[in-house]
């Protein structure tokens, strides 16, 4: 008897244990959260980089032009030397003073002699030279829109000047005397009735008139 008294109690501790086993299985389920899962690595996504803001085209460059030495600065760069027909550039100029040019702003340019531009084309782009004399050639363009003067101007000395005349012209034509300013672009070459090749400053502006110094 003592004997299955001892092999009860065994089985009693025994189921006991197992039981008290099983509730702190049961218990470590239910309380114990289960475990994060792991950061998954997100992806790098590369930007594409910023595209370098467009600079402005010459045009655009010489619309926001508000006054002749703005416009005078943007055009400098490309005057040339031609032969026969003036450049591009210096007709793109007048285009410009055509509705914008004013007699002060003129004089506010810095003033060249013919001497210094007939040595030394390069140097005196952009400045202003003065001319007195009498026309030997004056005609209208408007094929582009603007009223321009194209025409030559012959000083006491036989010095010849070519220009683009803006602005008012008055009543003044061939033999006419006159006294003409302009922004200097270079040199240009023409035959002589000769046959000789002669070489004569060439300006943009306008002439020296009342109406034309009176334009604000």
């Amino acid at each position: 008897m003592r004997d299955a008294k001892w092999i009860w109690l065994g089985v009693a501790i025994g189921a006991a244990a197992i039981c008290v086993a099983v509730a702190y299985d049961i218990w470590r389920r239910t309380d114990v959260p289960p475990p994060l899962p792991k950061a998954q690595a997100q992806p790098v996504v590369q930007l594409p980089a910023p595209e370098p803001p467009r600079p402005p085209t010459l045009a655009e460059r010489l619309v926001a032009a508000s006054s002749l030495r703005s416009a005078v600065s943007v055009l400098r760069p490309y005057f040339t030397d031609t032969r026969e027909d003036p450049d591009l550039a210096a007709k793109t100029l007048a285009m410009w003073s055509a509705s914008r040019l004013t007699w002060v702003e003129l004089m506010g340019v810095a003033e060249t002699k013919r001497g210094l531009v007939m040595k030394d084309p390069d140097a005196e782009r952009g400045k202003r030279l003065c001319v007195s004399g009498s026309i030997v050639e004056i005609r209208v363009d408007r094929s582009d829109g603007d009223t321009l003067y194209f025409g030559g101007l012959v000083s006491p000395s036989l010095e010849v000047l070519r220009f683009i005349a803006v602005r008012s012209t008055g009543g003044l034509i061939e033999d006419s005397p006159a006294r003409f300013c302009g922004v200097v672009t270079g040199l240009q070459s023409y035959l002589a009735s000769n046959g000789s090749v002669l070489h004569a400053v060439f300006a943009v502006g306008m002439f020296d008139l009342p109406e034309n110094r009176a334009i604000r």
